[in-house]
């Protein structure tokens, strides 16, 4: 059993400044992980 995997959709390549990565699960189900940077300070 694995775990998800990248998936290519046409977003071109990873890169380190990216906001958002495709993924498919182990049965090839595609969903989005965005990521968002949060203020230590305020909690948001």
């Amino acid at each position: 059993m694995g775990g998800a995997v990248h998936a290519d959709v046409g977003q071109g390549p990873i890169t380190e400044d990216m906001t958002w990565y495709v993924l498919a699960d182990p049965e090839g189900n595609e969903f989005c992980l965005l990521r968002s940077r949060v203020d230590p300070l305020s909690g948001s």
